[in-house]
């Protein structure tokens, strides 16, 4: 006869919390940020009953809010440190000059100032810069002689070569976002146009620092007077939810309900604004 304990199986959070203590190791999770909207919520909620069992969990992904699993599950508060990392560009400037070493080159200051100023402290854009200026410039393995490099027009190339890649990633979330969830009434895809709008003409300061939902109806209003403020909070709490529905992964933008703020997570996003001259949806339906 075999006897096995009730309730308690491979989907129960008793039998997955035992199993990682046995293995005596620390659970990692990456990516968070790609996970679904009420994923992430179920998970902030599971969390809280790992922490009861002395179970911890590592996250890592990318949002603008702070605090964000307590916004998920107000009982986290007091469980979670949130550590924000950010790139100054002293340590952006270091990166650089690693690559330097490693291929035996130096970047002519202008370059390297161009670059540092192209990445709005990504160091993941940083990286992808360098490497596509490399190839740009015939730089493809470390160099026998220490060579300078002042090739600006590389640069140039280099970023339009980006901007090329990019161009249908970001065509896809201004049409998307657009054109709202399927079946949306003509009133709510002229919302959810709107605060595209007024997120894509807005200057690289106001998108560092996030925009105010009284920021956007201001804006909005001018040109749609016809808009509620009750219209533009229901669209804006759906945002992230809409972005997550159209496949448009990770987020551009991303509303925090907590401080009103719709807020900027892709930063690439203002290089291939200044780079890409991009054409976005609602010009070219005006231009129709």
């Amino acid at each position: 006869m075999v006897y096995e304990p009730v309730g308690i199986n491979s989907d129960s959070l008793e039998y997955i919390a035992e199993q990682i203590k046995i293995s005596k190791k620390r659970v990692i999770i990456e990516d968070f940020h790609y996970l679904p909207e009420e994923e992430k919520k179920q998970l902030a909620f599971d969390l809280k009953a790992f922490w009861d069992r002395s179970i911890f969990f590592m996250i890592i992904g990318i949002w603008a809010e702070q605090n964000l699993l307590i916004y998920y599950n107000g009982d986290l508060s007091g469980r979670v440190a949130e550590i924000d990392v950010r790139w100054t560009d002293e340590e952006l400037t270091q990166v650089l000059e690693k690559g330097e070493q490693a291929l035996n080159i130096s970047f002519y200051e202008g370059i390297k100032f161009g670059i540092l100023n192209d990445v709005n402290q990504n160091v993941g854009l940083l990286q992808r810069i360098a490497e596509k200026y490399c190839f740009e410039i015939n730089i493809l393995e470390t160099q026998l002689k220490k060579k300078t490099i002042t090739d600006l027009d590389g640069l140039y190339r280099c970023r339009t070569a980006i901007c090329n890649e990019e161009s249908v990633r970001y065509r896809q979330f201004s049409e998307a976002v657009s054109r709202g969830f399927r079946g949306s009434g003509a009133s709510e895809l002229k919302v959810y146009e709107r605060i595209i709008r007024v997120c894509v003409e807005a200057s690289d300061t106001e998108l560092y620092n996030s925009l105010h939902r009284d920021v956007i109806f201001e804006r909005i209003n001018k040109s749609e007077p016809k808009i509620r403020s009750s219209d533009l909070s229901a669209a804006l709490n759906r945002l992230n939810k809409l972005q997550e529905d159209r496949s448009i992964s990770p987020l551009i933008i991303s509303y925090n309900p907590n401080s009103k703020t719709v807020q900027l997570v892709d930063r690439e996003f203002l290089f291939y604004r200044r780079y890409g001259n991009p054409t976005w949806f609602w010009q070219e339906i005006d231009n129709t």
